[in-house]
């Protein structure tokens, strides 16, 4: 499915190309993004002390941040460098209905990220 909301369904299908474990969950993420994110909806494990996600860090790699930059948390960094991987407007959010998740989608959809 292409909708452009970051969901159980989407995750699931990352961590299966990434390689991660399989469970529809974004684990311990700031509790800071999300209200600045609608676009991450169902899964995601917002928390006030973030620690940080495998499935995430493993997209951090695969979109080229450097290895100090690979904290397994998303915010507008990681967001702004998977907007400028993906050829998507480049602003550190995901919005409701979000190109970027939708290029992400597609992506994932084909096989391939």
């Amino acid at each position: 499915m292409v909708d452009g909301f970051w969901g159980l369904s989407t995750t699931r299908r990352l961590q299966q190309e990434l390689g991660t474990t399989v469970d529809g969950i974004v684990s311990s993420q700031s509790v800071a993004w999300r209200d600045s994110n609608p676009g991450l909806t169902t899964g995601w494990r917002w928390v006030s002390n973030a620690q940080g996600s495998r499935v995430i860090a493993a997209l951090q790699r695969r979109i080229g941040m450097d290895s100090g930059q690979r904290d397994g948390k998303i915010g507008p960094q990681t967001i702004r460098a998977l907007q400028r991987y993906l050829g998507t407007p480049v602003d550190g959010v995901i919005s409701r209905e979000s190109s970027a998740v939708m290029a992400l989608q597609r992506r994932l959809n084909a096989g391939r990220i």
